[in-house]
């Protein structure tokens, strides 16, 4: 009996090894594995439940964002503007057979025009002088056409020059101070 009693204790020992071994054992590998995937996804779902909570900041920044870049975009002078002027300018003085010389603004207040802060709906003042040649009437109907652009707000200087012997032709200019930009719009 001692030989069957060692018999089934060697037979209990095997099966409960082969039992261990063979589906305990891998039945808590997956259960493991499967709790590792839950905490996965569970630390997932909680970042996705902040990024959501926190997607309304982040529409309100955006949209701050592109408000203030309106804003900045709308203080700046526009270029487009300047040579508008500039080709309204050379047409006019063409109308009245005049020829352009020289169109300056001051490089200086160009440059402080770009680094001033401005307001949306603030006027943009920009100091220009145009030389032209030609003869004296057209020059009159030139400056007359130049008062009535949109952008044109008052004479600064007026002179005419030559020579005593009349070697070269005279350069009449026009120093006037222009409104760049009024409201939301453009002139």
């Amino acid at each position: 009996m001692s030989s069957l009693r060692f018999i089934a204790l060697i037979l209990t020992a095997g099966l409960v090894t082969g039992w261990y071994l063979g589906v305990y054992r891998p039945s808590c590998r997956q259960s493991e594995d499967i709790d590792q995937q839950l905490q996965v996804a569970a630390n997932q779902l909680q970042e996705y439940q902040t990024a959501i909570q926190q997607l309304p900041e982040l529409l309100r920044a955006g949209s701050e964002l592109e408000g203030t870049k309106r804003r900045q975009n709308a203080a700046l002078f526009a270029k487009e503007d300047i040579l508008k002027m500039f080709d309204q300018l050379t047409a006019e003085a063409a109308n009245e057979n005049m020829s352009i010389a020289e169109i300056a603004p001051p490089l200086s207040e160009l440059l402080t025009l770009n680094a001033a802060p401005r307001h949306p709906g603030e006027p943009l003042y920009l100091n220009v002088t145009v030389r032209v040649m030609g003869d004296y009437a057209g020059f009159g109907r030139f400056v007359e056409r130049v008062e009535r652009l949109p952008y044109f707000r008052g004479v600064n200087i007026m002179s005419i020059l030559g020579t005593a012997d009349k070697s070269a032709p005279l350069v009449y200019s026009i120093g006037y101070k222009a409104m760049l930009r009024s409201g939301e719009g453009t002139v």
